[in-house]
C-alpha cells in the first residue's frame, strides 16, 4: 500500500544535485552508490515477497530508510526509537542523529557504552538533526507498531529500543539487540 508515485516525485526534487566528494579512501578509489532503479528493484523485491510478514517489512523499511535519509549504515544501526519525534517541525518529524555503531565493535562494548549513555559517532559533524522525508514518514510509523507487536514491547519499552533489531539472531535473547553489520552485508 505504498505508492511509488510518492517515491517517484522525489526524484523530481533533483537528487542527483547531491555532490558526492570522490576522493582515494586507502586503496580502494571507487565507490558503490546505489541509484535510483537499483533502489526500486532491492524494494520492489521485497514487496513482492508480502510485506505482510515482518521480517520482508523489516528489510523493505531499512532499506528506504537508508536510500532517502542518507544516515550511515552504523548511524541506522545504533538508532533507537527515542531519537525520532515524529511531531517536531511542525509535524514534519525529526530523527537525532548523536550515536553510531561501528563494524568493529565488540558486542559487549557496546552494549556497555549504550547502558552508561555514552554516545559514539563517526566526528563531531555527524551529530546532527535530520528532517524526515514523506517518502518514509508513514512507513517508519507502520513499522514502530509493527516491531511493537511483533518484537513483544510495552509502548515504554520501544522508545528505548533499536529502530533495527538483530532479528536474524539464533539466540532469542539477542534479537533484540542492534544488527551486525555482517548481516546487513549478506
Amino acid at each position: 500500500y505504498y505508492k511509488d508515485s510518492d517515491m517517484a516525485a522525489l526524484t523530481e526534487l533533483k537528487i542527483s544535485r547531491v555532490k558526492v566528494k570522490k576522493k582515494s579512501v586507502g586503496k580502494r578509489t571507487d565507490r558503490n552508490y546505489p541509484t535510483f532503479d537499483e533502489f526500486k528493484k532491492i524494494t520492489d523485491y521485497y514487496k513482492s515477497k508480502n510485506l505482510g510478514l515482518y521480517v520482508n517489512m523489516y528489510w523493505y523499511t531499512f532499506y528506504t530508510f537508508l536510500f532517502y535519509s542518507g544516515v550511515r549504515v552504523s548511524e541506522a544501526v545504533g538508532l533507537v526509537w527515542r531519537d525520532i519525534d515524529f511531531d517536531a517541525e511542525n509535524g514534519l518529524g525529526v530523527i537525532m542523529i548523536h550515536n553510531a555503531i561501528a563494524q568493529n565493535e565488540i558486542r559487549d562494548t557496546v552494549n556497555k557504552r549504550m547502558e552508561k549513555g555514552i554516545q559514539f559517532t563517526k566526528n563531531q559533524n555527524s551529530i546532527r538533526k535530520i528532517t524526515i522525508w514523506a517518502a518514509y514518514r508513514q512507513l517508519l510509523l507502520d513499522f514502530k507498531e509493527d516491531s511493537m507487536y511483533e518484537l513483544g514491547y510495552s509502548p515504554e519499552e520501544l522508545e528505548n529500543a533499536y529502530v533495527f533489531p538483530n532479528i536474524t539472531a539464533r539466540n532469542p535473547a539477542n534479537r533484540k539487540g542492534y544488527q551486525r553489520h555482517s548481516n546487513l552485508l549478506r
